[in-house]
């Protein structure tokens, strides 16, 4: 067996076997930059090769492996015919390496993992495989432990966590039903969290009579607080399984109370791994070129994104960022300009953004009239941006869905780099002073406020764009700008005209954007920017110059930008599905 080392009981005939490590828990999502190092790293892998009465008749040790094994299978040579399935483990301890082995599958499944603290990382997993066609043979390993992720609202800054009732001991393969050993239970401190709005820590499985609690303490209004997220549900505990990926949201903070939902995809099944992708290259060194259809929202969330990847390092003199913009532009009006329709044709607009929010827009220079054919071959684009218009944003008929075809098709038939990725904006809900009242339209659609229509517009992107094949990615700005009205910085003061948004809501939304697009660290933003250096909209602008002052960009400022914008990139819907 190349590259491994066996220990054989009994082998009078023996054979090749190939073994393919193609469990989901090392997908590839999980190979994903989302992704911890301690979640995709094997250090080793510990197999019992067992026979037909479950006998351990043959153990190996597979040396490290990579994403290549994975894929390609691990050929283990002179296997005992009397081998019929594979035991597994994955980053064993010394002790689980260590001389007499197991003997049976008895003693393998009494096999305990030591809990005693945090689990040990990288993360052990276990699996069981049968040798089929007798040569090949599949091993689904399972990591032992759960992953817990704990998002804080806005207004919450988590400082560390505590865990408490957790089992110091697991089985190390997995049991049906869920099963722990008789052992005590333990508390532990997990180290502080890498934002202040999300901490992931790992924990054993337990279906105890007494829950697994997760003790939240940081800052609320300027005092240290704790808040006990006990793992039940209307009474009833929930049991902790390996494998499974728990979401805990914080969604509302007082000082004697935090309220929490808790959500249970699979590790792998969650939308922001499915949605959220990573970049296709290094922005550092080649620049990103981002092309958008859209309109007013589009500026919006595109006026201060060029400083804002200049700011995290990214080539400025290798990107552009131009956005095909119609005033007031639905999906359907793109689509009627692709089908010919003049009158829209007229109202296309190329605006080219620049560092300062500064736009090079030839509604205003009196450039010509571009094409939509012209701007999508303008440039190499690395990033091609949909959206909606805000008022259609919450519903989508199949009129809509027959349009964004069209659309689609358009960009595919046009774009000479195949390798562009295509991403949906979700926009913002209108703010709650722009009129949800009972006499005003909005109220007969949305009588639960500006929250009810940010809620459509989920519902809608979720439905309609989340399951489309042609997304690679969402940006969650509506989440992200929900996220920062929940703070009471902030508020109900990103809006200028209730619609739109005003500069700290433009800075915001260019921030969730800069976040998806590269996966960078939003912290490194620098304090001290001036958002809107440039003043308001030039006299013939087709919006009008309402007051929107400039923003200088504080730590406190930043602060609550970086908590809602790396919250709606874990959760881009708030975990409402």
């Amino acid at each position: 067996m190349a590259g491994c080392d066996q220990h054989i009981i009994d082998t009078d005939d023996e054979r090749e076997i190939i073994v393919f490590f193609t469990a989901r828990s090392l997908s590839a999502s999980l190979l994903k930059s989302t992704a911890s190092e301690a979640e995709k790293y094997i250090e080793d892998i510990l197999v019992f090769g067992v026979d037909g009465n479950g006998i351990v008749a043959q153990t190996f040790i597979i040396p490290q492996l990579d994403e290549q094994y994975l894929s390609n299978g691990i050929v283990l040579e002179s296997v005992s015919r009397l081998v019929k399935s594979f035991y597994a483990i994955a980053n064993p301890s010394a002790e689980m390496k260590t001389e007499p082995y197991p003997s049976n599958v008895s003693e393998l499944l009494s096999m305990t993992c030591a809990f005693s603290s945090s689990p040990k990382t990288p993360f052990v997993m276990s699996g069981v495989g049968n040798i089929v066609s007798g040569y090949v043979a599949q091993i689904d390993l399972v990591r032992t432990v759960a992953k817990i992720e704990i998002t804080a609202s806005p207004n919450f800054e988590i400082e560390k966590i505590t865990v408490a009732n957790t089992p110091g001991e697991g089985y190390l393969f997995k049991r049906d039903p869920l099963s722990v050993p008789d052992v005590s239970m333990t508390t532990y401190q997990e180290i502080e969290p890498l934002t202040p709005s999300l901490a992931t820590l790992y924990v054993a499985e337990n279906n105890k009579d007494t829950p697994t609690q997760f003790i939240v303490t940081g800052q609320f209004d300027g005092q240290t607080v704790s808040y006990t997220v006990e793992f039940s549900k209307n009474g009833a505990k929930i049991d902790i399984e390996r494998n499974k990926h728990y979401m805990v949201e914080i969604i509302a903070i007082t000082h004697s109370k935090g309220q929490f939902t808790i959500t249970v995809p699979d590790w792998e099944d969650v939308v922001s791994d499915a949605k959220i992708m990573p970049r296709p290259k290094n922005p550092l060194e080649d620049g990103i070129n981002i092309f958008s259809i859209g309109n007013s929202y589009s500026e919006d969330a595109m006026r201060y994104l060029f400083e804002l990847l200049t700011q995290l390092g990214v080539n400025s003199s290798k990107t552009k960022i131009i956005n095909a913009y119609i005033d007031g532009g639905t999906v359907v009006d793109f689509a009627k300009y692709i089908d010919g329709d003049q009158d829209i044709y007229n109202r296309l607009r190329r605006q080219h953004f620049l560092a300062d929010g500064i736009i090079d827009w030839d509604f205003f220079t009196g450039g010509g009239v571009y094409s939509l054919q012209e701007l999508i071959e303008e440039a190499e684009w690395d990033f091609i941006i949909l959206q909606q218009q805000s008022y259609f944003s919450h519903e989508w008929t199949d009129i809509e869905s027959e349009a964004l075809e069209t659309v689609l098709e358009f960009i595919q038939n046009n774009m000479e780099n195949k390798k562009y990725r295509l991403g949906w904006n979700m926009t913002w809900s209108f703010s709650q002073s722009l009129a949800f009242d009972e006499d005003d339209w909005l109220y007969l659609y949305f009588p639960e406020g500006s929250y009810g229509m940010y809620l459509a517009m989920c519902n809608a992107v979720y439905e309609k764009i989340i399951p489309h094949d042609a997304f690679d990615f969402i940006i969650p700005t509506g989440t992200a700008i929900q996220n920062a009205r929940s703070s009471a910085l902030f508020g109900d003061n990103l809006n200028h005209d209730g619609g739109h948004l005003n500069n700290l809501g433009n800075y915001t939304a260019a921030a969730m954007l800069a976040k998806t697009l590269t996966g960078y660290d939003i912290m490194d933003l620098q304090t001290g920017y001036i958002a809107n250096k440039g003043g308001q909209h030039p006299p013939d602008s087709p919006h009008p110059n309402i007051p929107n002052p400039p923003v200088t960009i504080t730590q406190e400022i930043l602060d609550k930008v970086v908590q809602a914008v790396n919250a709606a990139h874990v959760s881009p819907f708030l975990n409402l599905y």
